[in-house]
């Protein structure tokens, strides 16, 4: 899996094409390697991937409040159908209520979900 990968583009550490391309070669070299990216929505669509993470879309932490949020209107992500999709969004893990409503949310998207807490200690 590669991380945030649109972090290069929000730094303007390179282009929207030589992510594209970085990754083709990749597909290149290895056609049975399944690639999987961590957010990149402004490109999603056009990179050869497999799966995508979408980090923190329905809930997520605060960390100078330190409280979890719920979106009110959870992003809404146009992906290709060839593109398998999960999810990971944050909430307290003994509040099984809202993590079941946010599963449900992520469910009814078409997302494969994942709800933990913010520290990543614990399996949920």
């Amino acid at each position: 899996m590669i991380d945030t990968i649109d972090s290069l583009l929000y730094h303007e550490i390179t282009t929207s094409e030589r992510i594209i391309n970085f990754l083709e070669k990749i597909k290149e070299i290895y056609p049975n390697l399944l690639i999987m990216i961590n957010r990149a929505f402004e490109i999603i669509n056009e990179v050869p991937i497999d799966a995508v993470l979408l980090e923190s879309t329905i809930s997520t932490h605060d960390f100078e409040t330190k409280q979890y949020i719920l979106h009110e209107k959870p992003y809404e992500i146009c992906l290709k159908d060839s593109i398998k999709c999960y999810s990971v969004d944050y909430w307290h893990l003994n509040d099984t209520k809202m993590i079941d409503k946010i599963k449900n949310v992520a469910t009814n998207k078409g997302y494969i979900p994942l709800v933990t807490d913010i520290k990543l200690q614990d399996l949920p």
